[in-house]
């Protein structure tokens, strides 16, 4: 008589519920804990028979990790708070010399468990429309990439209870991005694997004034658009301060203009020799100044006292970008340049 094995594993239990009729879920009697109890002196336990893969699983590796800010809110129509939603690209503020700490919500809490302020792209551009004398640096810029907004907490459009609206911020990991007309970083039908940006773009006042003054503006951007090369990096008296890359599409439909992204925020700025830290420069046999960089990640040399060493190039961040994803040259136009961004004309080709 065949006897049925004994499962190793605990499988898909408690996940999935009977075929015939409503599953039906009760609350446990007691809270499911992964560990098991271990006095000092005992032996160390043989664990669960089956091995409860489903119900005290550790955290997996591709896990998101939120993290805490209060948000800006704009306000809308009839006075009413815009505040931001789920799915919106943020940038965190890098100091509070902006707001004066004297004043309500400059900064909730106190120290490291204050909540850091975040703005939307939305919300920075039309200050960053106005002009000025200087332009910005990647340093000098008061905002960094932050991540992008994955749930909104107490949000109060009426304004009764004067609350601070807080939002769980996905700095890494796996999260719904908005994909609406005005938002997207790629084109309307995109792919997994396209890895999304967004650019601080600096421009001038003036054209015929190169000493003149200068506007911002924050623009999103993908690997997809620049290949293709249908998003330009630079224009005539427009150059790409810095940008971002906030992270690679996993599912271009996750849902109406919602896409998965897998956020891992790292940024581009300009690179050079002068940029070389202390330890990169030294003096050579005839006298000279030299700055090298040692290559990194090359573990299959780690027995060798010295790596091999490399000439930093003055770079970019659109010289970077171009040298990434192959953007083609553009010839000499014989149009205006398309609006926002937009798909060239064959013309510019």
């Amino acid at each position: 008589m065949a006897t049925r094995t004994q499962q190793m594993h605990q499988f898909l239990t408690g996940y999935l519920g009977p075929s015939s009729g409503p599953p039906t879920f009760g609350v446990p009697s007691k809270p499911l804990n992964a560990r098991l109890p271990l006095s000092p002196g005992d032996s160390i336990p043989e664990g669960h028979r089956p091995i409860p893969t489903s119900s005290e699983s550790n955290k997996k590796t591709n896990a998101q990790i939120p993290y805490v800010r209060q948000v800006y809110s704009q306000t809308g129509i009839a006075g009413l708070r815009m505040a931001p939603k789920e799915g919106d690209i943020v940038l965190v503020e890098r100091t509070t010399m902006l707001r004066k700490e004297d004043q309500p919500g400059a900064r909730l809490g106190h120290g490291t468990n204050s909540y850091a302020y975040t703005r939307t792209i939305e919300s920075l551009n039309p200050e960053l429309a106005e002009p000025r004398d200087e332009a910005y640096t990647y340093d000098t810029f008061p905002y960094r990439l932050d991540g992008v907004i994955n749930n909104v907490d107490s949000v109060d459009p009426q304004n009764e209870f004067r609350d601070y609206t807080i939002a769980n911020v996905a700095i890494y990991g796996p999260c719904r991005l908005d994909h609406g007309e005005a938002t997207r970083c790629c084109f309307k039908k995109t792919l997994p694997g396209s890895v999304l940006y967004v650019g601080l773009e600096v421009e001038l006042v003036d054209i015929n004034a190169p000493n003149g003054q200068v506007t911002h503006k924050l623009v999103r951007f993908s690997s997809a658009q620049l290949s293709r090369g249908t998003h330009t990096l630079e224009g005539p008296g427009r150059e790409l301060v810095c940008a971002w890359a906030l992270g690679m599409i996993m599912d271009s439909n996750q849902s109406k203009n919602m896409v998965t992204v897998f956020v891992n925020v790292s940024p581009i700025r300009t690179v050079g020799p002068d940029m070389a830290e202390p330890y990169q420069i030294y003096t050579d046999e005839n006298g000279d100044e030299q700055r090298v960089y040692a290559r990194k990640s090359d573990d299959s040399r780690w027995w060798q006292e010295a790596q091999e060493e490399f000439e930093i190039r003055p770079l970019s961040a659109a010289d970077q970008l171009k040298a990434k994803w192959h953007v083609p040259t553009l010839l000499p136009r014989t149009m205006d340049p398309p609006p926002d961004n937009e798909r060239p004309s064959a013309s510019w080709h």
